[in-house]
């Protein structure tokens, strides 16, 4: 069980059933190759996590491939490429944006 908040006529904690182990849909098992985990292995066993030759070397390869060549920067999340993507765009405080109707709320502020 887990707590959770739950709005209702009483604004309330209550116990909701999590999903336990073996319990619940599998939509799918992950693929990782060997590969990919030894990549991963060895990174975290350097001083650069989420910087340094690795990343230059993932951008550059990304660059060549989808950008012709052109200059890419990787981002630590969606919420840093967005609001990059703003500055480069020039929006600042006062512009109107227009967001679908799916988007995550916190888009809007930046």
């Amino acid at each position: 069980m887990g707590k959770m908040w739950r709005e209702g006529f009483m604004n309330e904690v209550v116990d909701l059933p999590m999903m336990e182990e073996g319990g619940g849909l599998v939509l799918f098992y992950p693929h990782i190759s060997e590969r990919v985990r030894k990549r991963a292995y060895d990174q975290l066993g350097m001083r650069w996590i989420g910087q340094g030759p690795a990343l230059e070397q993932f951008e550059w390869e990304f660059s060549k491939k989808f950008c012709a060549g052109r200059s890419t920067v990787a981002v630590g999340s969606g919420t840093d490429g967005l609001h990059l993507a703003y500055l480069l765009a020039g929006i600042k405080s006062g512009d109107e944006v227009a967001l679908s109707s799916c988007s995550l709320w916190i888009c809007a502020p930046l």
